[in-house]
């Protein structure tokens, strides 16, 4: 994996300070209003065990109210995860996403079935991408759906997970909802209108990939809308058993950044020639300490952990994992 990371600095924590839960989450929804990072995470420091700590800040991060006309808006992001077999190059494809964007978002209002504005962010952002973008900016995808403040924009680490040509791709497509009604409940279980949703999304992505070809290109997986924590978490567990089907996991190990507060990272040991390790980013402001548990469950369930170090060089750690390759 490719990638250039900012280091975060850490302010002091006073270790006697006695704040209660409620002033604690005011502090917290403050230096995200203000997108205060080093606020955020000097907060986060002080609950660092807290499970509901984690829970509180995903949350946050992915929700912006304010007022418009005298009137109170609240928005939310959402995201509806795409999951692509070889061929099917619908996945940061500007081309593709210009084709179904209208019916994608027409089949969007569908599925919410309410009186809310459904905004689609441009294409379908590569898993690459999502897992580095820091609070800033998933604060800047919310703040796009105030009228008036024009194009915000905001930079971000980008990476590149190194994966042979055979192995399914994972993306995102972005979604802002607004309304006028308070934080909206998502819509309750309706397995008809599930793949109602999810395959008129797959067959209109499948027809616009296969356009500039002589055949038809497999239709991605698409999974129905959710929030931030639950749809990434879904979609990299999902992502990782169809990596395993496609082309083979014998192993994995995971570590946290030294360089940023809230990352860990997890390396994969595949059974490939052409690309043997690879490595992928999970944020815990994105997905919440059980987000984080969930993906290693479902690693544990496919693979077994090696105990070596996420930096290693791959040479060295084929003389780890296979000692007798030094004869």
């Amino acid at each position: 994996m490719q990638q250039t990371e900012h280091t975060i600095e850490h302010m002091a924590v006073d270790a006697s300070a006695d704040v209660s839960m409620k002033s604690w989450i005011a502090q917290l929804d403050e230096a995200v209003s203000n997108t205060d990072e080093p606020a955020i995470w000097r907060l986060m420091d002080e609950q660092a065990s807290n499970d509901s700590a984690h829970e509180a800040l995903t949350s946050l991060v992915s929700r912006l109210a304010y007022v418009h006309h005298e009137r109170p808006v609240f928005c939310e992001l959402f995201m509806l995860p795409v999951i692509t077999m070889q061929g099917c190059h619908v996945i940061d494809n500007a081309q593709v996403w210009k084709g179904v964007r209208n019916q994608v978002r027409e089949a969007l209002g569908s599925w919410f079935n309410d009186d809310g504005r459904t905004t689609l962010f441009d294409d379908i952002a590569p898993m690459d991408w999502v897992t580095t973008w820091r609070p800033g900016v998933l604060r800047a995808h919310l703040e796009r759906l105030i009228p008036g403040c024009g194009k915000v924009r905001a930079s971000f680490t980008t990476e590149q997970v190194s994966l042979p040509d055979e192995a399914p791709r994972l993306g995102f497509v972005v979604i802002g909802r607004s309304t006028h009604k308070g934080w909206r409940d998502l819509p309750r279980s309706n397995g008809l209108m599930d793949k109602r949703l999810k395959d008129v999304i797959r067959y209109c992505l499948q027809i616009q990939a296969s356009t500039s070809s002589s055949h038809m290109e497999p239709a991605p997986i698409v999974l129905a809308p959710e929030r931030i924590q639950f749809a990434i978490t879904d979609g990299i567990s999902l992502w990782l058993s169809k990596l395993n089907e496609a082309v083979g996991i014998e192993g994995w190990t995971v570590m946290p950044s030294l360089a940023a507060r809230d990352v860990v990272k997890v390396t994969l040991k595949l059974r490939n020639k052409q690309v043997e390790l690879t490595q992928f980013t999970l944020r815990l402001h994105q997905i919440g300490t059980q987000g984080l548990s969930d993906v290693l469950s479902m690693l544990q369930q496919i693979a077994p952990m090696f105990d070596v170090p996420v930096d290693m060089r791959e040479s060295a750690y084929k003389k780890t994992a296979h000692p007798t390759l030094d004869n």
